[in-house]
């Protein structure tokens, strides 16, 4: 971007690149955090889909003695 066709004077032009940085170091810090809550949401996912599996195996096995403790008469 060229200051000169603007008409700014030398303490403007510095302004404005120290606001335009500014606001690219905030959209980088922004960016970053987006892709943290997505590996952070992956992760939460990941353990829950664990623990109903796991929820679910347990659930089968005592499905299963209890089957296994019914006496059948007849």
């Amino acid at each position: 971007m060229s200051f000169h066709t603007l008409d700014l004077t030398q303490e403007q032009e510095i302004y404005i690149k120290s606001i335009i940085n500014e606001m690219l170091k905030t959209k980088e810090s922004e960016e970053q955090s987006a892709e943290d809550i997505s590996k952070e949401v992956s992760e939460i996912s990941d353990t829950v889909n664990q623990a109903l599996t796991k929820i679910d195996k347990e659930s089968d096995v005592k499905q299963e003695g209890e089957n296994s403790n019914n006496v059948q008469l007849f």
